[in-house]
């Protein structure tokens, strides 16, 4: 972050509904009472938050993993939130995880191990919030519901209207890294796939100064400039 206020960006992070310590309650209970699927209240609680926080102002939206693919379906959307997009080791092309329909019968059993794993420190990065209440039961709805892979696949990627740029761990070790270049067959305006060296799923974490400069790089282009209004 550091590199790039220094560069002169404003950068906001936000943790999407069930992330972080975001109040889970009302989301598990949304969807196991409402029927509420998980990626519309995510992506309303995104377009709160881009309304209140960023008083409207089209952005350059960056998503993550499974961030990525909360990124592709706002950006789809709400196109006149985001003016460019940055797909990291993004979820959409595939998912580290099964078919929609064994993910929500693995529901419990999934649940289980990755708490277990959080509690006891055996994920690449801290889930301190492991333990707040419902981070449990708002787990179990998202898988229950069978996750994005319901949502965010190739056929909604090939919608996608804005420049993006596809920044990939060169050893991911989670998501293939043959990915990136299925995300440049299918968008629309892929302007870059660029392959970040000594990194596997969480390059921000092991190699962020490559990542900021590859950030920095995109911001700057201003691609979405270029673009030609829609007649």
């Amino acid at each position: 972050t550091r590199a790039l206020t220094d560069a002169g960006f404003r950068v906001d992070a936000m943790e999407w509904w069930t992330g972080g310590f975001t109040d889970r309650k009302p989301f598990e209970e949304a969807i196991r009472e409402g029927g509420a699927m998980p990626w519309d209240l995510i992506r309303d609680h995104q377009y709160a938050f881009w309304k209140k926080q960023l008083g409207g102002q089209k952005v350059v939206l960056l998503g993550a993993s499974l961030g990525g693919a909360v990124a592709i379906d706002f950006a789809v959307t709400h196109p006149e939130c985001v003016a460019g997009l940055i797909l990291m080791d993004a979820g959409g092309e595939s998912y580290a995880q099964p078919n929609p329909t064994l993910t929500s019968l693995a529901a419990d059993p999934v649940t289980n191990l990755f708490q277990w794993r959080a509690t006891n420190g055996l994920l690449p990065y801290p889930h301190l919030w492991s333990n707040e209440d419902s981070w449990r039961a708002a787990l179990r709805a998202y898988l229950k519901s069978g996750g994005y892979q319901n949502r965010v696949g190739p056929e909604l990627i090939k919608t996608v209207p804005q420049p993006t740029a596809v920044l990939w761990g060169e050893e991911d070790d989670v998501l293939p890294v043959e990915d990136a270049y299925k995300y440049q067959a299918d968008l629309p305006d892929c302007v870059s796939v660029t392959m970040i060296p000594d990194a596997q799923h969480a390059p921000a974490l092991e190699n962020p100064a490559f990542v900021a400069d590859s950030i920095i790089k995109f911001a700057n282009s201003k691609v979405w400039e270029k673009v030609p209004a829609a007649a």
